[in-house]
């Protein structure tokens, strides 16, 4: 009985939190359709909402509503977002910059000004809550996933660079498997938005075989719920995953040519397991063509 409520407990916080991370992932669509579209209030609104969110922010919301408030000439509240998004764990100076490309002559040298005389102390701020082991084991760990990977492929060393390459992701894996169980891979919370450039390690150590694969796609899904990863960034690595090892989309996506639904009539609970409202919303938003067996499921239901 009581090992039942605990499930029933646990079944309806993730659910809860689910619903949370829905919502926010709404708002950043939302923000960024109003960015594109110049209506700096309105992104401004959608991200300040996220930013109030200790969960599920992270450094680029912080820096988007930093960016809206310079176009909206609010000062006072683009310093204190462009601060946040630095000391929670915005990238380097380079990257930090892009997200400010828009802005008009005298606004850009209105910022640059700020950025150059604040972002040494808030970076320090950020990296003095890193632990290095793990930074310096990360980037051993993306230098051997690229050293045959950036070798160049050809017809002649293509099955001698493939062996070689299955290797080094099996030790990879072995190497990431131990941080994940020590609950020390990086992630939005302790590592911030920099946590994302190893996404393609995830990609490659779990290419070769399903139990690797789905070890990883569960942490995966632990992880967008803890808000140490984006609903996108699932996507995007599962997108890959199925579209090469089964040439289908499990969340709907078409990219990489693949059109197929895994499991049409389970893709909308997949989706709402990690933040993602149903398919037909987003298609419909995207003004894309619903798949056939999407639509004769929904036909169905009616």
């Amino acid at each position: 009985m009581k090992t039942t409520f605990l499930w029933l407990l646990l079944c309806l916080l993730m659910n809860s939190a689910a619903a949370d991370l829905s919502n926010v992932h709404k708002l950043r669509i939302n923000g960024n359709g109003y960015v594109s579209a110049k209506q700096y209030d309105s992104a401004a609104a959608c991200f300040e909402k996220i930013a109030e969110d200790s969960i599920y922010s992270n450094a680029t919301d912080h820096l988007l509503l930093s960016g809206c408030c310079l176009q909206l000439k609010d000062t006072v509240r683009f310093k204190t977002s462009l601060l946040a998004g630095i000391e929670i764990g915005g990238a380097d100076s380079a990257i930090i910059q892009t997200y400010f490309r828009r802005l008009e002559q005298d606004d850009l040298v209105y910022f640059k000004q700020y950025f150059r005389e604040s972002f040494p102390a808030a970076r320090k701020l950020f990296l003095s809550t890193i632990d290095t082991s793990v930074q310096k084991e990360m980037e051993d760990i993306q230098f051997l996933d690229q050293l045959v990977r950036q070798q160049g492929f050809s017809e002649e060393n293509l099955p001698h660079l493939k062996k070689i390459g299955a290797y080094i992701d099996s030790v990879n894996f072995v190497r990431v498997k131990k941080l994940i169980d020590e609950k020390r891979y990086p992630g939005f919370h302790n590592f911030g938005i920099m946590s994302s450039r190893y996404d393609q390690i995830l990609m490659h150590i779990s290419d070769h075989n399903d139990e690797q694969w789905n070890f990883i796609f569960e942490f995966l899904k632990r992880e967008v719920i803890a808000g140490n990863i984006t609903p996108t960034q699932v996507v995007t690595i599962a997108t890959r995953h199925y579209g090469n090892n089964r040439n289908c989309t499990y969340y709907g996506s078409t990219k990489r040519g693949a059109n197929e639904l895994c499991d049409c009539k389970n893709v909308d609970k997949y989706r709402a397991e990690i933040g993602l409202d149903n398919l037909l919303s987003e298609y419909t938003r995207l003004k894309m063509k619903i798949p056939e067996c999407y639509s004769s499921q929904k036909i169905a239901e009616q």
